[in-house]
């Protein structure tokens, strides 16, 4: 800052920062969300490979204790009575 500037100036000049510092924080801030939003899709996702069997046949989603599908009756491969 020159010396004999005036204040309109140097309130000017803090004004760009304080903005330029708030956009920051807003991209920051998106960036997390979207990081929260993938990990907890991929969570999710595993959680339901885990728990969760797909029928072959029709595609409904069944408990992996089921020895058949709760739609369709398919029997699931591997399963014994």
């Amino acid at each position: 800052m020159q010396v004999g500037s005036s204040h309109a100036e140097w309130f000017g000049d803090e004004s760009i920062a304080r903005r330029q510092s708030s956009m920051v924080e807003s991209v920051l801030s998106a960036v997390l969300l979207a990081a929260i939003l993938v990990a907890s899709w991929f969570l999710t996702d595993r959680f339901a490979r885990w728990m969760y069997r797909r029928c072959e046949k029709c595609g409904t989603l069944n408990a992996k204790r089921r020895l058949q599908c709760r739609n369709c009756s398919h029997p699931f491969a591997g399963s014994s009575p």
